[in-house]
Protein backbone atom coordinates (compact mmCIF):
# COMPACT_ATOMS: atom_id res chain seq x y z
CA UNK A 1 0.00 0.00 0.00
CA UNK A 2 1.29 4.03 -1.16
CA UNK A 3 0.15 7.21 -1.04
CA UNK A 4 0.52 9.59 -3.52
CA UNK A 5 1.83 12.99 -3.12
CA UNK A 6 1.48 15.84 -5.02
CA UNK A 7 4.59 17.71 -6.57
CA UNK A 8 6.02 20.65 -8.65
CA UNK A 9 7.03 19.17 -11.78
CA UNK A 10 10.02 21.80 -12.05
CA UNK A 11 10.92 21.77 -8.68
CA UNK A 12 10.90 17.70 -8.67
CA UNK A 13 12.82 17.53 -11.98
CA UNK A 14 15.49 19.85 -10.78
CA UNK A 15 16.21 18.26 -7.75
CA UNK A 16 16.47 14.43 -9.54
CA UNK A 17 18.66 16.14 -12.30
CA UNK A 18 20.87 17.45 -9.60
CA UNK A 19 21.05 13.69 -8.56
CA UNK A 20 22.55 12.40 -11.66
CA UNK A 21 26.72 12.88 -10.67
CA UNK A 22 28.06 11.16 -13.31
CA UNK A 23 30.64 13.16 -15.75
CA UNK A 24 27.94 13.76 -18.33
CA UNK A 25 27.39 16.52 -20.34
CA UNK A 26 24.33 18.55 -19.11
CA UNK A 27 22.41 18.59 -21.73
CA UNK A 28 22.64 14.83 -22.16
CA UNK A 29 21.51 14.84 -18.33
CA UNK A 30 18.82 16.78 -19.27
CA UNK A 31 17.83 14.83 -22.28
CA UNK A 32 17.86 11.22 -20.25
CA UNK A 33 15.68 12.64 -17.02
CA UNK A 34 13.06 13.37 -19.90
CA UNK A 35 13.03 10.20 -21.07
CA UNK A 36 12.29 8.75 -17.95
CA UNK A 37 10.08 10.96 -16.29
CA UNK A 38 7.84 10.56 -20.10
CA UNK A 39 8.40 7.09 -19.06
CA UNK A 40 7.35 6.39 -15.27
CA UNK A 41 4.91 9.78 -15.01
CA UNK A 42 3.57 10.44 -18.65
CA UNK A 43 5.13 13.77 -18.83
CA UNK A 44 7.09 15.88 -21.41
CA UNK A 45 8.88 18.73 -21.35
CA UNK A 46 6.14 21.35 -22.07
CA UNK A 47 4.49 19.61 -18.99
CA UNK A 48 7.92 20.51 -16.86
CA UNK A 49 8.18 24.17 -18.47
CA UNK A 50 4.67 24.68 -17.36
CA UNK A 51 5.45 23.53 -13.78
CA UNK A 52 2.34 21.10 -14.14
CA UNK A 53 1.74 19.27 -10.71
CA UNK A 54 2.78 15.85 -10.78
CA UNK A 55 1.21 13.13 -8.31
CA UNK A 56 4.06 10.92 -7.25
CA UNK A 57 3.63 7.41 -6.02
CA UNK A 58 5.99 5.85 -3.13
CA UNK A 59 6.73 3.00 -6.11
CA UNK A 60 7.25 5.80 -8.70
CA UNK A 61 9.68 7.67 -6.41
CA UNK A 62 11.45 4.39 -5.74
CA UNK A 63 11.38 3.96 -9.44
CA UNK A 64 12.72 7.08 -10.16
CA UNK A 65 15.41 6.79 -7.90
CA UNK A 66 17.12 3.63 -8.97
CA UNK A 67 16.77 4.42 -12.56
CA UNK A 68 19.18 7.11 -11.48
CA UNK A 69 21.12 5.16 -9.71
CA UNK A 70 21.91 3.11 -12.49
CA UNK A 71 22.47 6.03 -14.96
CA UNK A 72 25.03 7.57 -12.14
CA UNK A 73 27.08 3.90 -12.90
CA UNK A 74 26.90 5.11 -16.74
CA UNK A 75 24.36 2.79 -18.03
CA UNK A 76 22.61 3.84 -20.91
CA UNK A 77 18.62 4.95 -20.27
CA UNK A 78 17.70 3.16 -23.12
CA UNK A 79 19.18 -0.71 -21.74
CA UNK A 80 17.44 0.59 -17.97
CA UNK A 81 13.76 0.77 -19.85
CA UNK A 82 14.36 -1.82 -22.42
CA UNK A 83 13.64 -0.07 -25.54
CA UNK A 84 14.94 2.89 -27.91
CA UNK A 85 13.31 4.73 -30.76
CA UNK A 86 14.73 4.01 -34.39
CA UNK A 87 12.80 6.46 -37.06
CA UNK A 88 9.89 6.76 -34.79
CA UNK A 89 9.59 3.17 -34.11
CA UNK A 90 9.74 1.50 -30.66
CA UNK A 91 12.65 -1.15 -30.54
CA UNK A 92 13.23 -3.76 -27.58
CA UNK A 93 17.09 -3.41 -27.06
CA UNK A 94 19.41 -5.30 -24.27
CA UNK A 95 22.95 -5.16 -23.81
CA UNK A 96 23.21 -7.91 -26.68
CA UNK A 97 22.35 -4.85 -29.37
CA UNK A 98 23.84 -1.55 -30.20
CA UNK A 99 21.65 1.36 -29.41
CA UNK A 100 20.14 2.23 -32.32
CA UNK A 101 21.76 5.65 -33.53
CA UNK A 102 20.79 9.32 -35.38
CA UNK A 103 23.60 8.49 -37.52
CA UNK A 104 21.88 5.93 -38.73
CA UNK A 105 18.26 7.04 -39.18
CA UNK A 106 20.43 9.11 -41.40
CA UNK A 107 21.73 6.48 -43.77
CA UNK A 108 18.44 4.78 -44.05
CA UNK A 109 17.05 8.51 -44.80
CA UNK A 110 19.10 8.09 -47.90
CA UNK A 111 18.37 4.72 -48.54
CA UNK A 112 14.63 5.69 -48.51
CA UNK A 113 15.37 9.21 -50.38
CA UNK A 114 17.30 7.76 -53.28
CA UNK A 115 14.50 4.31 -54.14
CA UNK A 116 11.47 5.59 -53.22
CA UNK A 117 10.02 5.93 -56.67
CA UNK A 118 11.77 2.36 -57.74
CA UNK A 119 11.33 0.31 -54.53
CA UNK A 120 13.62 -2.45 -54.77
CA UNK A 121 12.43 -6.12 -54.89
CA UNK A 122 15.10 -7.89 -52.87
CA UNK A 123 17.26 -5.88 -49.65
CA UNK A 124 19.45 -7.42 -46.95
CA UNK A 125 20.28 -6.16 -43.72
CA UNK A 126 23.79 -7.27 -42.69
CA UNK A 127 24.57 -7.68 -39.14
CA UNK A 128 21.16 -6.16 -38.23
CA UNK A 129 21.65 -6.23 -34.56
CA UNK A 130 17.96 -4.89 -32.97
CA UNK A 131 16.52 -5.26 -36.50
CA UNK A 132 16.06 -0.84 -36.96
CA UNK A 133 17.44 -0.62 -40.43
CA UNK A 134 15.18 -3.74 -41.75
CA UNK A 135 12.43 -3.06 -40.61
CA UNK A 136 12.43 0.79 -40.96
CA UNK A 137 13.39 -0.14 -44.65
CA UNK A 138 10.38 -2.26 -44.63
CA UNK A 139 7.88 0.51 -43.20
CA UNK A 140 8.76 2.56 -46.50
CA UNK A 141 9.07 -0.41 -48.97
CA UNK A 142 5.90 -2.54 -47.99
CA UNK A 143 6.11 -4.83 -51.23
CA UNK A 144 10.17 -5.39 -51.01
CA UNK A 145 11.24 -8.21 -49.61
CA UNK A 146 13.68 -7.70 -46.57
CA UNK A 147 16.21 -10.34 -45.24
CA UNK A 148 18.56 -9.76 -42.41
CA UNK A 149 21.45 -11.10 -40.78
CA UNK A 150 23.86 -11.66 -38.10
CA UNK A 151 26.29 -13.78 -36.13
CA UNK A 152 24.46 -13.20 -33.02
CA UNK A 153 22.23 -15.28 -31.75
CA UNK A 154 20.95 -13.41 -28.63
CA UNK A 155 20.77 -9.88 -31.55
CA UNK A 156 18.61 -12.26 -34.14
CA UNK A 157 16.11 -13.03 -30.92
CA UNK A 158 15.56 -9.47 -30.37
CA UNK A 159 15.47 -8.18 -34.19
CA UNK A 160 12.75 -11.20 -34.73
CA UNK A 161 10.86 -9.84 -31.92
CA UNK A 162 10.88 -6.79 -32.72
CA UNK A 163 9.71 -7.32 -36.12
CA UNK A 164 6.69 -9.29 -34.85
CA UNK A 165 5.98 -6.78 -32.50
CA UNK A 166 5.38 -4.39 -35.41
CA UNK A 167 4.14 -6.75 -37.43
CA UNK A 168 6.96 -5.98 -39.82
CA UNK A 169 7.35 -9.40 -42.73
CA UNK A 170 11.14 -9.68 -42.55
CA UNK A 171 13.48 -12.85 -43.17
CA UNK A 172 16.00 -13.28 -40.27
CA UNK A 173 18.84 -15.90 -41.09
CA UNK A 174 22.09 -16.24 -38.30
CA UNK A 175 25.17 -15.95 -40.84
CA UNK A 176 28.52 -15.00 -40.06
CA UNK A 177 29.78 -12.78 -43.14
CA UNK A 178 33.24 -13.36 -42.35
CA UNK A 179 32.95 -17.09 -43.13
CA UNK A 180 32.26 -18.23 -47.18
CA UNK A 181 29.08 -19.72 -47.08
CA UNK A 182 26.59 -20.73 -49.46
CA UNK A 183 23.39 -18.67 -48.57
CA UNK A 184 19.84 -19.72 -49.89
CA UNK A 185 19.40 -15.92 -51.00
CA UNK A 186 18.08 -14.25 -54.16
CA UNK A 187 19.76 -11.63 -56.28
CA UNK A 188 19.82 -8.68 -53.94
CA UNK A 189 18.48 -4.51 -55.32
CA UNK A 190 20.11 -2.90 -52.09
CA UNK A 191 22.48 -4.16 -49.68
CA UNK A 192 23.01 -1.68 -46.41
CA UNK A 193 25.29 -2.84 -43.29
CA UNK A 194 26.35 -0.54 -39.88
CA UNK A 195 29.15 -3.01 -39.08
CA UNK A 196 31.49 -3.10 -36.77
CA UNK A 197 34.18 -0.24 -37.72
CA UNK A 198 35.41 1.67 -34.81
CA UNK A 199 39.17 1.37 -34.22
CA UNK A 200 40.84 -0.69 -31.20
CA UNK A 201 42.95 2.14 -30.76
CA UNK A 202 39.55 4.74 -30.41
CA UNK A 203 38.67 2.78 -27.25
CA UNK A 204 40.92 5.34 -25.27
CA UNK A 205 38.18 8.41 -26.42
CA UNK A 206 34.88 6.02 -26.07
CA UNK A 207 32.77 6.67 -23.21
CA UNK A 208 31.81 4.24 -20.34
CA UNK A 209 28.27 4.24 -21.35
CA UNK A 210 29.24 2.30 -24.41
CA UNK A 211 32.17 1.12 -23.59
CA UNK A 212 30.91 -0.98 -20.35
CA UNK A 213 27.80 -1.87 -21.98
CA UNK A 214 27.32 -2.27 -25.62
CA UNK A 215 28.46 -5.41 -27.09
CA UNK A 216 32.23 -4.74 -28.62
CA UNK A 217 31.33 -7.14 -31.03
CA UNK A 218 29.75 -5.17 -32.71
CA UNK A 219 31.80 -2.37 -32.23
CA UNK A 220 35.24 -2.80 -32.70
CA UNK A 221 37.81 -3.81 -35.34
CA UNK A 222 41.65 -4.37 -35.32
CA UNK A 223 43.47 -1.21 -36.07
CA UNK A 224 45.64 -3.58 -38.50
CA UNK A 225 41.86 -4.39 -40.29
CA UNK A 226 39.79 -1.90 -40.41
CA UNK A 227 37.25 -2.64 -43.22
CA UNK A 228 37.36 -6.56 -43.00
CA UNK A 229 33.66 -6.06 -42.65
CA UNK A 230 32.82 -4.00 -45.75
CA UNK A 231 35.91 -6.50 -47.79
CA UNK A 232 34.13 -9.92 -46.44
CA UNK A 233 30.52 -8.66 -47.48
CA UNK A 234 31.87 -7.35 -50.90
CA UNK A 235 33.70 -11.13 -51.26
CA UNK A 236 30.89 -13.56 -49.76
CA UNK A 237 27.59 -11.60 -51.03
CA UNK A 238 29.29 -11.47 -54.49
CA UNK A 239 26.68 -14.21 -55.90
CA UNK A 240 23.96 -12.39 -54.62
CA UNK A 241 24.37 -9.14 -56.54
CA UNK A 242 23.24 -8.00 -59.73
CA UNK A 243 25.20 -5.49 -61.93
CA UNK A 244 23.02 -2.85 -60.41
CA UNK A 245 22.53 -3.94 -57.00
CA UNK A 246 23.62 -0.69 -54.94
CA UNK A 247 25.72 -1.07 -51.71
CA UNK A 248 25.23 1.32 -48.60
CA UNK A 249 27.77 1.37 -45.07
CA UNK A 250 28.22 3.06 -42.24
CA UNK A 251 31.53 3.80 -42.24
CA UNK A 252 33.68 5.59 -39.79
CA UNK A 253 35.18 9.01 -40.92
CA UNK A 254 38.79 7.93 -39.97
CA UNK A 255 39.01 5.34 -42.10
CA UNK A 256 36.76 7.02 -45.02
CA UNK A 257 39.55 7.57 -47.12
CA UNK A 258 40.24 3.51 -47.29
CA UNK A 259 36.98 3.10 -49.41
CA UNK A 260 38.44 4.55 -52.93
CA UNK A 261 41.03 1.64 -52.70
CA UNK A 262 38.71 -0.94 -51.90
CA UNK A 263 36.21 0.02 -54.48
CA UNK A 264 39.62 -0.24 -57.44
CA UNK A 265 40.10 -3.73 -55.95
CA UNK A 266 36.54 -4.72 -56.74
CA UNK A 267 35.65 -2.63 -59.32
CA UNK A 268 33.49 -0.34 -57.81
CA UNK A 269 32.44 3.04 -57.74
CA UNK A 270 32.55 4.82 -54.61
CA UNK A 271 30.38 7.61 -53.38
CA UNK A 272 29.66 9.54 -50.11
CA UNK A 273 27.72 10.97 -47.57
CA UNK A 274 28.67 13.59 -44.74
CA UNK A 275 26.38 13.10 -41.46
CA UNK A 276 24.18 15.83 -39.52
CA UNK A 277 28.00 16.79 -37.73
CA UNK A 278 29.53 17.37 -41.48
CA UNK A 279 31.34 13.79 -41.26
CA UNK A 280 32.03 11.58 -44.45
CA UNK A 281 30.03 8.96 -43.06
CA UNK A 282 28.00 6.88 -45.36
CA UNK A 283 29.32 5.24 -48.84
CA UNK A 284 27.56 4.01 -51.45
CA UNK A 285 28.84 1.30 -53.49
CA UNK A 286 27.50 0.60 -57.31
CA UNK A 287 29.54 -2.14 -59.23
CA UNK A 288 31.53 -0.83 -62.67
CA UNK A 289 29.62 -1.33 -66.08
CA UNK A 290 32.53 -4.11 -67.50
CA UNK A 291 30.65 -3.40 -71.08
Amino acid sequence: MYSNSKKSSSYYFQKTLNGIIADIPPAEKRSILLILFEHIFSINAADIMANNTLQVSENDDYKLHTFIQRINQYEPVQYILGYAYFKDLKLCVSPHVLIPRPETEELVNIIISENLHSAPEHVLDVGTGSGAIAIALKQYFANSTIHACDVSTEALQTAIANAQNLSMDISFAQIDILQKTLYSYPKFDIIVSNPPYVLESEKINIHSNVLDYEPNIALFVPDSEPLKYYEHILINLAPYMKITTQIYFEINPLTAHLFDDLGIKYRYTTHYYRDINDKIRFVKLKKINRD
